[in-house]
């Protein structure tokens, strides 16, 4: 088995590509760095730690590939910026589409068995049609868009999971749970809308045991290819809950006048949980989001 995981210094690749370690066979990493826009290659040796076999730039990256010969591969690179500028559009579509496209394209060449791409929910607001919550929504669903051609025309063997919404310990970006606790420990204002959008979240954990459960199912090319599997928590709660439920969770209470309702709700925002795909066969999450909760302070 060689698994090779692009974004394997990302919050969620990182833990995939130890956990990936812990299974027979070699493990590689890809990752960029942002700085130098320098593309690297590792490979974990049990004995050595983790070894760097092949540095350089985008356009030469297939060199890099051709060394691992991976027989899996899982992309979970993304940029996330949500603010529009002729600098983050551009890293938008570099990062979410082309490189996803050149990623792809060799995994075809290298006769890789299964490719399977991270993506999100938020590329529909209503779950029944295509409307982009965010560019970055909208790069995403570009992406998938160039799988299908790979799929179709290349006959790859594409699995694409729309993750609804990630937490955990130790999340580098900041995130609206993690802020929300983070403002309660220390007393801090925290501000926020009305709340009345449905929310779900799902623990860190909970995508790897999905990822690693789409690996392991069998090689078999469908119909329906590629296929779109949706990973979310069994918890909905709506956003204005959510304080409550924290202050429950942890055994403290919230100062009067703490939380500020004063932020708008965007034009765009998705309402209620409506997944437009089905939950990824064979796998159900286990963490539950009071133990989920629970286990963020003692990163605090």
């Amino acid at each position: 088995m060689s698994y090779l995981i692009a974004g394997s210094k990302g919050y969620v690749g990182k833990i995939l590509y130890n956990k990936l370690i812990e299974k027979e066979g070699e493990v590689f990493g890809l990752f960029r760095d942002k700085t130098e826009n320098i593309y690297s290659i590792t490979k974990n040796d049990l004995v050595n730690g983790e070894l760097v076999i092949w540095q350089g730039d985008l356009s030469r990256i297939g060199a890099g590939l051709r060394l691992t010969n991976p027989k899996f591969i899982v992309n979970l690179t993304a940029s996330i910026n949500k603010i529009l500028s002729f600098e983050s559009i551009r890293d938008l579509c570099r990062n979410n589409i082309e490189f996803n496209s050149i990623l792809a394209n060799f995994a075809c060449e290298l006769k890789t068995e299964r490719y399977v791409f991270i993506s999100t929910y938020s590329t529909s607001i209503d779950g029944l049609t295509y409307s982009p919550q965010t560019f970055y929504a909208a790069t995403k669903k570009a992406a998938e868009d160039t799988l299908v051609f790979f799929a179709q025309s290349k006959s790859l063997n594409v699995s694409i999971l729309h993750v609804y919404d990630i937490y955990g310990p130790d999340q580098p970006h900041r995130r609206f749970l993690s802020e929300m606790i983070d403002a309660l420990l220390r007393n801090k204002q925290f501000h926020m809308s009305i709340g009345n959008q449905e929310l779900n979240l799902i623990h860190v954990s909970d995508v790897i045991s999905a990822i690693i459960r789409t690996l392991d199912q069998p090689i078999m090319l469908t119909k329906e290819n590629p296929q779109h599997y949706t990973l979310s928590g069994d918890e909905i709660i709506k956003v204005r809950d959510l304080p409550v439920l924290v202050s429950k969770y942890l055994n403290r209470d919230w100062k009067v006048k703490q939380i500020v309702y004063d932020l708008p709700v965007r034009a765009n925002e998705i309402m209620k949980f409506n997944p437009e795909y089905p939950r990824l066969p064979g796998w159900n999450p286990i963490m539950k989001l009071e133990e989920g909760i629970r286990s963020l302070i003692f990163t605090k």
